[in-house]
């Protein structure tokens, strides 16, 4: 229950969490009920292997070690049509610095301590999303920014989705906690979220701060991307305005622009451009996004008091919602049917 609403103003509801994964389907476009138990059944799957497998000590050395997905780097081009299994249509997810505000942007010490016989029972981003802190408009939408690209990235990868992600370029020297040899919060994060997945295929930013990749990885990303005949790019990640925009801006240099889409729900906005009329809209009386007006905002050129140069076409997941519902099937699986609206 929250507290009063004097209070609420001042230090917020109870803190929400960021346990198990909700997934909604829409019932405009998913009338099966065959699929709506096959997507039960997969978040039902990831929410045990998140509190059974990736909690094991065996897993969290790995997973701490290195980064588990490959770089398209080191992929040789005769593989580069082996990636065509993952296509799901004919589309490819790129997210940008995943989880950057945790990990890069923000001066809230997360602890990393831990001793040498065991780990941390959560990782970064689940230990921002439980930490109580005095109100903040602009911090209760990045939590829900966070949350919902780390389900977004936890159903597709599982799906075997085809997703490249954009790595801060030398990450373990600017990461804002501080980085341990030998225990690597990033890598441990990204290799959860995406359950090591053999279809998630990273590339590195030019530098931590900035969304841009070098000519030659751009040249070879469109290579790869021809090779597959992709045709749709879906972009997601932050910062609108920043990091995100840069990368955006190059890709359609090369790319068709009528087929590179901002996928609304993924694509997050840096909490400075947050805290005043454009975040106080976006977020509702029940601490949801309200994701129609996050899509409209990312087509106008001065939402967020950014003023951007170039704007994009947008995209909403019409099948997928990160909220939840009605629920469908059994509520342990934490899987429903959007209320149609």
């Amino acid at each position: 229950m929250c507290l009063t609403a004097a209070m609420a103003l001042s230090l917020g509801c109870a803190q929400k969490r960021m346990d198990d994964l909700w997934i909604s389907l829409n019932p405009k476009f998913v009338k099966n009920k065959k699929e709506v138990l096959r997507v039960s059944q997969v978040v039902a799957e990831i929410n045990r292997r998140n509190k059974t497998i990736e909690k094991s000590p065996e897993w969290l050395k790995e997973a701490y070690d290195s980064l588990k997905i490959k770089r398209l780097n080191d992929i040789p081009k005769e593989e580069y049509k082996s990636y065509k299994r993952f296509l799901n249509g004919s589309g490819i997810y790129i997210i940008v610095h995943p989880a950057f505000y945790t990990f890069f942007h923000t001066d809230m010490k997360l602890s990393s301590f831990w001793d040498k016989k065991s780990y941390p029972e959560k990782n970064i981003v689940e230990r921002f999303y439980d930490r109580f802190t005095i109100y903040d408009m602009s911090l209760e939408i990045l939590k829900e920014q966070e949350r919902m690209l780390r389900d977004f990235l936890e159903l597709f990868s599982t799906e075997k989705r085809l997703i490249l992600l954009i790595i801060p370029g030398g990450y373990r020297e600017h990461l804002s906690y501080g980085y341990v040899e030998g225990r690597d919060e990033y890598s441990r994060y990204i290799n959860e979220i995406t359950n090591m997945s053999e279809s998630v295929i990273y590339l590195e930013s030019v530098s931590y701060e900035a969304g841009r990749i070098s000519k030659d990885d751009m040249g070879m990303l469109m290579e790869f991307l021809k090779e597959l005949e992709i045709k749709t790019v879906l972009l997601g990640g932050g910062y609108v305005g920043k990091c995100l925009d840069q990368f955006y801006g190059d890709l359609i240099m090369s790319f068709d622009y009528d087929n590179v889409y901002y996928v609304a729900e993924i694509t997050q906005v840096s909490p400075e451009n947050l805290n005043n009329k454009w975040g106080r809209y976006l977020l509702s009386k029940n601490g949801r996004i309200r994701i129609k007006e996050a899509a409209i905002n990312l087509l106008l050129p001065d939402a967020y008091e950014l003023n951007r140069a170039v704007i994009p076409k947008v995209k909403v997941l019409r099948r997928y919602s990160f909220y939840y519902g009605q629920p469908v099937a059994s509520p342990d699986n934490k899987v429903s049917i959007t209320p149609d609206k």
